[in-house]
């Protein structure tokens, strides 16, 4: 019996045609053919480092007489690549539907991991949350959107979102709607791109951004503020206020620093931000921060 092919599902660049690993070029040039959620844009990342192999369309809209085939192409032995436009196949694409075949078939699949907006954006957070949620799109219509901004609001912790520039508007205004004020939010458009934009912003001024025009890709971190506003008489400041002051401390900044950073950060939080400087080993100076 001859041997079954694999099925790699291959991590491609966010943005930087330059974001792309040493292995998963040599896993593109391995393939017999290389399915693409567009093969216009897979083509232009295949063509920049040279690599020339059959290319076939798998998106959302194809039927299932895409995977068939893709069932076949592995069954007659063949190596089958699947990339995205963008990132690691399995989130807001088709690439579930290949591995549920491949596990209902007892064939191969193995992943090669590459770049992921959703690491890229979490790396940028200047707090380290204990647990996040990824939303990914939260869809077009006001209802969808105001429900989706109803369970960002219990859940207590960073909340993950891929947003069009078209859906901008539309998502924020429910976030209003519904989101405490001090909500603040990482707002994170066309990351790794020539014209990357990265700010560390609250809801009224993400109004203002989504009231501009917009263009490319945007992801949202949606950071919620303290559960309980701490007064002068409680002990502990919120874990992520902790976290980013241990951060700062470590790369050195004086007290003075620190405290205007954190109350940038943090609003509205000027006791909690003190004591937290001073828990990492620098007393804050008299008055700094009111």
């Amino acid at each position: 019996m001859d041997a079954k092919g694999i099925l790699y599902l291959i991590g491609t660049p966010i943005g930087n045609l330059a974001d792309v690993t040493l292995r998963a070029l040599e896993t593109l040039r391995a393939c017999d053919v290389i399915y693409c959620e567009d093969t216009r844009v897979s083509r232009r990342l295949l063509s920049h480092h040279g690599i020339s192999k059959p290319t076939s369309s798998f998106h959302e809209y194809s039927d299932a007489r895409v995977v068939e085939r893709i069932r076949r192409d592995l069954e007659a032995g063949k190596k089958v690549g699947y990339v995205t436009d963008a990132g690691m196949p399995g989130v807001s694409d088709p690439g579930p539907q290949l591995v549920a075949m491949c596990m209902a078939e007892g064939l191969e699949v193995d992943v090669i991991p590459g770049p992921s907006a959703l690491a890229a954006a979490l790396a940028h957070l200047p707090v380290q949350p204990q647990r996040f949620t990824f939303m990914a799109f939260p869809g077009k219509k006001r209802a969808q959107l105001r429900k989706f901004a109803k369970e960002i609001a219990g859940m207590g912790h960073p909340a993950v979102v891929f947003v069009g520039p078209h859906d901008l508007a539309k998502l924020t205004d429910a976030a209003i709607e519904t989101l405490p004020a001090e909500t603040r939010v990482l707002f994170c458009r066309e990351m790794t791109k020539l014209f990357q934009e990265v700010r560390f912003i609250g809801l009224g001024e993400l109004k203002e951004r989504a009231a501009k025009e917009v263009r490319g890709e945007i992801t949202l971190i949606f950071v919620p503020p303290e559960a309980e506003p701490h007064t002068a008489g409680d002990a502990e400041p919120h874990v992520g206020l902790s976290n980013a002051a241990d951060s700062l401390a470590k790369l050195g900044l004086s007290g003075r620093d620190r405290i205007r950073t954190l109350n940038s950060l943090f609003p509205g939080q000027k006791d909690a931000v003190r004591r937290a400087v001073y828990n990492t080993g620098a007393e804050p100076p008299g008055g700094e921060g009111d």
